[in-house]
């Protein structure tokens, strides 16, 4: 048997151990913990435009050029004052958003690695001052209000017994929130005769 599987072997051993178990799971755990808010070792380049808000929009983007004439001047037409702006490609160098971030005077990153969580990580790590990130794909429509509704979504939770992490909108195009918009607009009939009746799936 060659060392590595001796190795494997006594690891194995050890970990079906039930006094050893507990204190191992415990070191693994640790370690993945480490290495989780570790993920920051990659190659980058990073052109920064940060005023130094505590407010930051992420955008995550670079393979759908197609949409970037409708989504980014719905962006930069809504987008309140005072929300620095970043958008991230993950895996490419995009010059075409390099461009558009110079022009509009927001930040601009790209990684070497193809890793989402990683460009994501690297996002934050690079934006030091921002405490709430809105985290947004190169696909989102955003709409008149909307960086207000979620802040003000937020500081309501916040009132109450919710202390949340994360608050999502609900999006149209799923199983679930296209009846909420179909339902509040009551268009449900409309919607059946040139479709098909909708359904909650989701």
């Amino acid at each position: 048997m060659d060392a590595v599987a001796t190795i494997k072997k006594a690891k194995t051993a050890l970990q079906k151990n039930s006094v050893i178990a507990r204190p191992y799971m415990w070191v693994k755990e640790q370690k993945e913990t480490a290495a989780l808010k570790n993920n920051l070792h990659g190659k980058y380049s990073f052109d920064d435009a940060a005023s130094g808000s505590d407010v930051a929009c992420v955008v995550l983007a670079g393979y759908k050029p197609y949409l970037y004439p409708y989504v980014f001047p719905r962006l930069l037409r809504f987008l309140p004052h005072g929300i620095d702006v970043c958008i991230v490609t993950a895996g490419k160098h995009v010059e075409e958003l390099r461009r558009l971030c110079l022009e509009n005077g927001w930040s601009y990153i790209s990684t070497q690695d193809n890793n989402v969580a990683l460009a994501q990580n690297i996002d934050i790590n690079c934006l030091p001052h921002a405490k709430r990130f809105f985290k947004l794909d190169e696909d989102i429509f955003v709409t008149d209000g909307f960086f207000e509704r979620m802040l003000a979504a937020r500081e309501h939770a916040l009132m109450g017994d919710y202390k949340p992490g994360i608050i999502a909108p609900i999006l149209p195009i799923n199983g679930y929130g296209h009846m909420r918009v179909l339902e509040r607009y009551g268009l449900v009939e409309e919607y059946t005769k040139r479709f098909e009746k909708p359904h909650i799936a989701a």
